[in-house]
């Protein structure tokens, strides 16, 4: 598919394994990132992304919640918040940010898939 798809998780292990989900579901152009600094280079060498999955909460000074008020203001791209998180300050946070949806870990891969189209196709 020729959709660009950019993961901004500090988990390796959770980024690996949603680009290899995503790459399973016939993504190619897949890139990783894990904080704030990678993000912006990311967005310098290709602002046109299809899609970020943002983890909600990020090391580092500014949390997903914040980049991606940014990314939405300033790129416009879909945001999919990825968390393992349920508690009613997250979700309370999440409510104040316009996004495309969550996607709750441990990861789902027909959930994951299915989201994605319908934020894709949108």
């Amino acid at each position: 598919m020729d959709k660009t798809i950019l993961i901004v998780e500090d988990d390796v292990i959770a980024q690996m394994t949603l680009s290899h989900m995503l790459s399973d579901m016939g993504y190619s152009k897949i890139s990783c990132c894990s904080n704030e600094s990678d993000l912006r280079r990311e967005l310098q060498i290709d602002p046109n992304r299809s899609l970020i999955l943002m983890d909600v909460f990020l090391k580092g000074v500014r949390q997903g919640i914040t980049l991606a008020e940014e990314i939405l203001e300033k790129y416009n791209i879909p945001v999919l918040f990825i968390t393992a998180s349920s508690d009613p300050q997250t979700v309370r946070q999440l409510a104040t940010v316009a996004h495309s949806g969550i996607l709750q870990k441990p990861y789902e891969y027909d959930l994951i898939q299915e989201t994605i189209t319908q934020v894709l196709n949108s």
